[in-house]
């Protein structure tokens, strides 16, 4: 496997709050591109919501300050970033 390297444009997977996973483009990197486990970034993806369209098509969301998927000392099965070959984490129940 090559090493992993943040680029503008690049492609990353995100998941949202409750862990739906979107193919998302990267728009900033805050940090060191070739450590992307320290390093947050922003992001766009298109909408999962079939209803938010506009005269464009369908609208994008965006996404700042997004972490690596195993930068939290505390994972979390959402609102991160991963590589397209990295296994997603894994879903936790919620806590009543």
């Amino acid at each position: 496997m090559s090493k992993q390297v943040l680029v503008v444009g690049g492609i990353v997977v995100y998941h949202d709050a409750v862990g739906k996973p979107f193919d998302a483009l990267i728009t900033a990197i805050h940090g060191d591109p070739t450590t992307p486990k320290s390093t947050c970034i922003n992001l766009l993806y298109v909408s999962g919501d079939k209803g938010a369209q506009d005269p464009y098509g369908r609208q994008i969301v965006r996404e700042s300050s997004v972490v690596y998927k195993d930068w939290s000392t505390m994972p979390a099965h959402g609102n991160y970033y991963r590589f397209v070959d990295d296994e997603p984490n894994p879903q936790v129940p919620r806590i009543s």
